[in-house]
């Protein structure tokens, strides 16, 4: 299985939209709102991603990992101004009948040397408490938990849930 990481076009707007929203429905399920992920709507994610990508400033990446022609993932990040001096990895998602399989930690060393190249020898980001796969994945590529760092995240319709901050420091 070879898959390619590249920069995102604005073309891949619709696979990325669509399988954001499939990884969300996937992933969070039992950690967010049940109702709220079952009205996430793929066209305006599709429409969001295709703006974004259009509209990217430089300091921000916009990786696709791509296999046999199909997204099957992404990974964004920028500069955050709660975590000064680290790029920030603001998400990584997978077609949920990629997990395990290899394709987010490709996707996360890209994103890594994404960093460096930018200048940033550091990351940080922020995982739902409750998100077990993506604490041990973290983990495993070298975050640390900084438990006087906790926040939240909300979602649209309101509902906050809790978030873990991990660190990563330069190899």
């Amino acid at each position: 299985m070879t898959v390619l990481i590249r920069h995102a076009k604005v073309e891949d707007a619709l696979e990325m939209g669509t399988l954001h929203t499939l990884s969300w429905q996937i992933a969070y399920k039992g950690m967010i709102k049940q109702s709220f992920l079952d009205e996430i709507d793929a066209m305006k994610r599709v429409a969001r991603w295709r703006e974004i990508i259009a509209k990217k400033p430089d300091i921000q990446t916009i990786l696709v990992a791509e296999l046999n022609g199909k997204v099957v993932g992404f990974a964004t990040g920028n500069t955050h101004e709660d975590y000064t001096g680290r790029y920030y990895l603001h998400a990584l998602y997978l077609h949920p009948s990629y997990f395990e399989k290899g394709i987010g930690k490709n996707l996360f060393d890209a994103f890594k040397v994404e960093a460096l190249q930018k200048g940033f020898s550091q990351l940080a980001c922020t995982v739902l408490t409750q998100n077990k796969r993506a604490k041990y994945f973290y983990e495993r590529e070298g975050g640390v938990y900084q438990p006087d760092l906790d926040t939240e995240f909300q979602t649209q319709d309101g509902c906050k849930y809790p978030e873990q901050v991990y660190f990563f420091n330069g190899e």
